[in-house]
């Protein structure tokens, strides 16, 4: 931000998504120090690791130890959170309507 301008919240979820996938496969590797498969997979589901957006738990079947998934909705405009609630600010639209309606 202080190279490029702009605020933080002009940085898009899918670059700090993409770069905390680095940080934490750069982690497994150091962790496990190789870069085998299943000694990766089985660090990957033991190990704690830091990225930019917090720390990272893994379990088993490498769902998210630490942090719920969240099921968001494009509604009226806007990407809203609709599952689970809380955090949700809106209920499901089911069935979606149609486009430009």
């Amino acid at each position: 931000v202080a190279k490029y301008g702009g605020t933080k919240d002009d940085i898009s979820a899918d670059s700090a998504e993409a770069f905390a996938v680095g940080e934490v496969l750069q982690q497994a590797v150091e962790q496990c120090k190789c870069t085998d498969n299943a000694k990766l997979i089985q660090t990957l589901n033991t190990g704690k690791f830091d990225s930019v957006q917090g720390p990272v738990q893994v379990n088993s079947v490498g769902e998210s130890a630490n942090m719920p998934a969240f099921t968001l909705q494009w509604q009226h405009g806007s990407v809203v959170c609709v599952y689970p609630s809380p955090p949700a600010t809106a209920s499901l639209e089911y069935p979606k309507p149609n486009w430009g309606g």
